[in-house]
């Protein structure tokens, strides 16, 4: 895994996820929305997010950021490219905003940064995510940065009695490169 460098944006500054993070992240999984548009549903102890933190921080088939506001470190969530695999350059992503912080376009220019680095650092060709059906406002998010739909898999979340469905969506190097949204040299 090459170098994980901060990542620097107009509002926001990503940076590696380290073992000491480990209190945002248990306390992020308080928030109720967060956990839902997620699909998260298990309660975790702080040990387990800890022993979570250190394992993450040193995977090799994985980049996890922590977003922080600009010049502050100010926690407002994280964002992932897990699941590499280095020989087809693929990877998924994921991403989680504070509640205090969504709608302010945070995680459209977060998830642009981590666009920047899978293709532009990482090499990678392909980035796919899943975004819940009962989640539009992030599908929209995604459709604006260049990602296409790809299908959906029905009925993968059981949550609040119901079963849901995901949306599953890619985007592709070449796509990446020539969308209006690219921003390269975003690392330093």
């Amino acid at each position: 895994m090459p170098d994980k460098p901060l990542l620097h944006g107009e509002r926001l500054t990503l940076r590696p996820l380290v073992e000491s993070d480990a209190r945002n992240i248990f306390a992020s999984l308080s928030e109720q929305d967060t956990m839902r548009l997620t699909g998260t549903f298990e309660t975790f102890t702080f040990e387990q997010v800890e022993v979570y933190c250190a394992r993450v921080a040193a995977a090799e088939n994985r980049a996890d950021y922590i977003i922080t506001l600009a010049n502050s470190s100010t926690f407002i969530g994280e964002a992932v490219i897990n699941n590499i695999n280095w020989h087809n350059r693929s990877a998924h992503y994921r991403i989680a905003i504070s509640e205090k912080y969504v709608n302010q376009g945070y995680g459209s220019e977060a998830t642009r940064l981590m666009m920047a680095y899978a293709f532009n650092t990482l090499g990678l060709h392909r980035i796919e995510l899943e975004v819940y059906t009962f989640n539009p406002r992030a599908k929209h998010v995604y459709e604006k940065l260049g990602f296409s739909v790809e299908g959906e898999l029905r009925d993968v979340l059981f949550m609040d009695g119901e079963f849901h469905s995901a949306t599953v969506m890619s985007l592709l190097e070449h796509e990446f490169n020539t969308h209006a949204f690219n921003t390269k040299n975003l690392t330093d």
